[in-house]
C-alpha cells in the first residue's frame, strides 16, 4: 500500500519551481475504498493466502477485491466516523478551505525577519518552513476524501458469493467470512453467512457451475 501511495503522490502531485504544491489531480473513485481494503486484508495474515488460494481454484482476484470494495462503500455506519472522524463532506470541504488559508498566513509570516531571525538562531526550526505546502496537501488529500465514496453496486455481497460459488463450486464460507470480516472491519461468522446466503436462494447448484456439472 505504501508504494501505491507513493506512487500515486508522484503522479497527481504538480509541483512549481520552488516545490510548493500547486494541483492535485483527483484519484478514480474507487482510489480511497480499494486503499482502505489492500490494508485491512494485509493487516490479517490469512486473508492474502485465502485470495491466493481462491485464485488457484479458479475465482478472479480482481472481482472479489470489486465486491469487497461495493460491500464497503454500502457500510451504512459511521463509515465517515471512521474516514473522517466524524466530519462530514461539507464541514471537511470547509475545514480543507481554511487550511489553505492558514497556509497563505504562514507563508507570510515566514517571509518577515523575525522568523528568519529564529531560524538563524535555531536551525532545528528550518523544516517548519516547509508548513505551508504539508497544509496544502493535507488539504488537498482530504477535499478527494468525498470523491472518493463513489457509487454504491447492490447485491455486492450476494455477487461475491455467486462468483465463487460459480467458480469454485462451493460458497467457501469459512474463507469468505474472513474476507468479509476484514473488509467490514466487523466480525462475520461463517454460520451466518450460510444462513443469509440460505435466505438468498444461493445454496442449490447451478448449471454452469463446477457443482451443477456434476
Amino acid at each position: 500500500m505504501k508504494k501505491e501511495w507513493k506512487e500515486w503522490l508522484q503522479s497527481a502531485v504538480r509541483l512549481d519551481r520552488r516545490r510548493k504544491i500547486i494541483e492535485i489531480e483527483a484519484p478514480p473513485p474507487s482510489w480511497l475504498f480499494r486503499a482502505i481494503l489492500l490494508k485491512r486484508l494485509q493487516d490479517i495474515p490469512r486473508c492474502p493466502d485465502i485470495l491466493r488460494n481462491l485464485r488457484t481454484k479458479g475465482c478472479d482476484e480482481l472481482v472479489i477485491l470489486k465486491h469487497l470494495e461495493d460491500m464497503m462503500r454500502s457500510q451504512r455506519i459511521d463509515r465517515w466516523k471512521k474516514l473522517s472522524g466524524g466530519l462530514r463532506p461539507r464541514e471537511i470541504r470547509a475545514a480543507a478551505k481554511r487550511m489553505r488559508k492558514c497556509a497563505g498566513e504562514i507563508e507570510v509570516l515566514n517571509s518577515g525577519l523575525a522568523t528568519k531571525v529564529y531560524v538563524f538562531e535555531y536551525p532545528d526550526l528550518a523544516p517548519l518552513l516547509a508548513l505551508p505546502t504539508y497544509l496544502r496537501a493535507l488539504a488537498g488529500l482530504w477535499e478527494l476524501l468525498p470523491k472518493g465514496l463513489g457509487r454504491v453496486q447492490p447485491d455486492s455481497r450476494k455477487r461475491l458469493m455467486e462468483h465463487v460459488y460459480e467458480r469454485t463450486g462451493k460458497f467457501q464460507y469459512e474463507e469468505m467470512a474472513s474476507l468479509i470480516s476484514a473488509a467490514l472491519d466487523s466480525q462475520v461468522d461463517a454460520v451466518a453467512l450460510r444462513m443469509w446466503c440460505s435466505k438468498q436462494g444461493l445454496t442449490r447448484p447451478k448449471r454452469n457451475s463446477p457443482a451443477g456439472k456434476k
